[in-house]
């Protein structure tokens, strides 16, 4: 089971900079149990909407494994590298 977040648990930042520090902080180990919740399941349905064939715990598993190893972090880099070019 997944837990179940309290709206006052995933506040969000106030500005673009702050929001940007916030998921980059996530993706590389920090933020806050919710936080980190919610950007699971958020990549979870992104996953699903690309593979409509893997149930959400297989997606939410992908998601996980992903953010764990670091490949978001990287993937998200590369494409803000890729997008300043």
């Amino acid at each position: 089971g997944h837990t179940t977040l309290a709206p006052v648990q995933i506040v969000g930042a106030t500005d673009v900079a702050g929001s940007a520090r916030m998921v980059t902080d996530l993706l590389d180990g920090h933020g806050t149990e919710a936080q980190r919740a919610v950007v699971l399941t958020n990549a979870a349905m992104a996953i699903q909407c690309a593979a409509p064939d893997k149930d959400f715990t297989a997606c939410y598993d992908l998601a996980q494994e992903s953010l764990a190893s670091g490949r978001a972090a990287a993937n998200l880099r590369a494409c803000i590298a890729f997008s300043q070019n």
